[in-house]
């Protein structure tokens, strides 16, 4: 009779085994790791060379419409805080809406929540908000000047 334990050893069979199923799970997850870095990569190629041609294009205009737009903006708010105050003085009969957000609530040291409501005033004359003013004078003519001075 022999020795079966010579021949098969259950305990180097199980860890062999488990060995194997480890050896070969880490290949399948690396495996897969690698396609989906293969395909990120592939991704970022592709938004790569569309931003590439989106800037060629961009060089290659000559930015003549957009000049145009952005100078009859930057009038028209000219117009709108310089000029139009002093024609739109003479017409007091343009009505005009107003909005007015009012805070209600915040009753018992917060208890009751606040809520606003929007009122509707009906003005004549000419309006013109503080923060059209404050865009202007803060934004758009700092805009053009940084503008003039780079060129």
């Amino acid at each position: 009779m022999t020795e079966t334990s010579a021949i098969f050893d259950a305990t180097s069979a199980a860890g062999s085994a488990a060995a194997g199923y480890v050896a070969t799970l880490l290949a399948q997850l690396f495996a897969g790791y690698q396609s989906v870095q293969k395909q990120n990569f592939e991704l970022l190629k592709q938004k790569i060379e569309l931003a590439d041609s989106s800037a060629d294009k961009a060089a290659t205009r000559d930015g003549s419409g957009g000049k145009i737009i952005r100078r009859l903006i930057y009038f028209g708010c000219a117009f709108t805080i310089m000029v139009a105050p002093f024609i739109f003085a003479f017409f007091n009969s343009i009505p005009v809406e107003v909005e007015e957000k009012v805070l209600c609530g915040g009753w018992f040291w917060g208890l009751v929540p606040e809520w606003s409501n929007t009122v509707f005033h009906k003005i004549n004359g000419f309006y013109l908000p503080s923060s059209i003013q404050h865009a202007f004078i803060s934004f758009l003519i700092p805009f053009y000047l940084g503008r003039g001075a780079a060129k």
